[in-house]
């Protein structure tokens, strides 16, 4: 359905986004292997993030799948995902935290002071409730409170100040989730189905989660929008992202200003059942004009495939990637098994075909420079497998999406990235990552840095098999993520703004 849109929605609150860098290995075993569990658990089935058991360097060696896993999943190329500055009342004034901008989830937390964060850590003093609320991702997992009411929301802008008096899951302890640093906690924007709940404080965390599983009837969090919206903050139950490479706009309430037309597509039940991931529905992939002849049913394994502003790459079912790598290499006779694992890179995609998404009234067509990641000055493959589809924001970059929660529509337009501000150009999302743009304090930086170290003393023999399937120089890598932090920019959490 295509519908026309005013240039600018009144009542919007527009703010702006920046990227956070991280690495390949924390998106998959984080985010994906995530969305992957969450199905197997709801339904019963095997679900999960695929890997090449085998393969073999230009001398025909064979690699083993562990070692395999070394070369694939380096921290490098970067992937990223965007953060947003939240106003929280802290006492007497306000502070802003970076967070998380996550559409596959619901819940807003943030670390307290008297967690033990690492590099999230804050100095939020919050009292809480007896409310225990405990999240587990696939590589990390934090446990914390609810906190009692306070004014949470935007103060910067396109429009005033957008403040909604809000409890939230105050972080009193974590493993693993602030890895990477330049985050202090998570806004989720998913469907309340999504969110998870609180209970008694009483019980262990084992029996806390199994409560939650058999009585559904527990308290539940509500997500921000949602709460801005029942409150009256915002006009319409409606939010948008903006994708401008390394950055994006987050509207709430309505669409920013760089958009003329929109066209909308159903939004589907997660599991044919509920409201909760942005899913849509995926009829046919092709390549260059070819269908990959797979069913909609194998695209569509949880009701549909996720849109999804934290996940960097495309992720599709392993039948339907082995089957565009195929299309692909056969455009490109010199390409083989490490480029498709991200080991090494092409300088050009001048032979590479356009791969289009067939969505149910919508085809998403992707030039070469929205399937690969351009990093360092090389092109990198950014399409992976996975049972739980997901298109990444490196399809959506240029592009507008609406997020329709009452009519549960998902629109797509063309944004005007120039006029913006944000860079465009159709390249994909990293084109331009700088870890200058990271807001980092000094733990951050060394814990980016010991990150990059650690690829830097992998095994001497996966290094060795890098260099004979022509893949980068480890040295190298970590010398330009060096180069990149020197530029940094001071986090100052406490803002000399009154709380009225």
């Amino acid at each position: 359905m295509l519908v026309f849109i005013p240039l600018a929605a009144a009542g919007a609150q527009v703010v702006s986004l920046r990227s956070r860098p991280r690495g390949l290995r924390s998106e998959v075993e984080g985010r994906v292997s995530r969305y992957n569990e969450h199905a197997s658990q709801r339904t019963g089935r095997l679900f999960e993030v695929k890997r090449r058991p085998e393969a073999t360097t230009t001398t025909g060696e064979v690699i083993s799948a562990a070692d395999h896993e070394i070369l694939s999943y380096w921290d490098y190329p970067m992937t990223l995902d965007y953060v947003v500055e939240l106003a929280v009342a802290n006492g007497t004034k306000f502070g802003e935290y970076p967070v998380i901008v996550d559409t596959g989830s619901s819940n807003l937390a943030l670390a307290l002071e008297s967690c033990s964060c690492g590099v999230g850590s804050t100095d939020l003093d919050i009292p809480t409730l007896d409310k225990c609320i405990d999240v587990v991702y696939g590589s990390g997992a934090w446990s914390g409170r609810e906190t009692v009411a306070t004014k949470v929301g935007f103060l910067e802008g396109v429009g005033k100040p957008l403040l909604a008096d809000t409890s939230f899951s105050g972080i009193t302890s974590q493993k693993d989730f602030f890895s990477g640093g330049g985050y202090h906690g998570i806004l989720g924007l998913g469907y309340p189905g999504l969110a998870e709940g609180y209970s008694n404080c009483d019980d262990d965390a084992k029996s806390r989660r199994r409560r939650l599983e058999e009585d559904d009837s527990s308290a539940a969090a509500t997500p921000l929008v949602d709460v801005m919206y029942e409150a009256g903050l915002i006009a319409s139950n409606v939010f948008s992202l903006t994708f401008c490479s390394s950055t994006a706009m987050l509207s709430i309430g309505g669409l920013d200003t760089n958009v003329s037309d929109i066209t909308f597509v159903d939004a589907e039940k997660t599991y044919g059942e509920f409201y909760g991931y942005y899913l849509v529905s995926l009829a046919s992939v092709s390549v260059d004009g070819v269908d990959l002849g797979v069913p909609a049913v194998a695209l569509n394994m949880i009701g549909g495939v996720l849109v999804d502003s934290g996940t960097t790459l495309i992720y599709l079912p392993e039948i339907a990637t082995m089957r565009i790598e195929g299309l692909v290499a056969a455009s490109n006779p010199s390409l083989s098994w490490p480029f498709f694992n991200m080991q090494t890179c092409v300088s050009s995609l001048d032979s590479f075909p356009d791969v289009t998404l067939y969505l149910n009234g919508y085809a998403l067509t992707l030039a070469p420079t929205e399937y690969t990641l351009l990093y360092g000055g090389c092109y990198y493959w950014g399409i992976s497998a996975s049972d739980v589809g997901i298109i990444g924001n490196i399809a959506l970059q240029d592009k507008i999406v609406v997020f329709d929660r009452d009519d549960n529509k998902i629109g797509f337009g063309s944004a005007n990235c120039e006029e913006g501000g944000g860079g465009g150009g159709g390249a994909a999302t990293t084109k331009d990552l700088r870890l200058a743009d990271y807001h980092s304090s000094e733990e951050e930086e060394e814990a980016l840095l010991q990150q990059q170290h650690r690829a830097a003393v992998a095994p001497p023999f996966a290094a060795a098999v890098a260099l004979a399937v022509g893949a980068f120089v480890v040295g190298a890598a970590v010398s330009k993520v060096q180069t990149r932090l020197r530029s940094k920019f001071r986090y100052e959490p406490i803002r000399n703004l009154e709380v009225a």
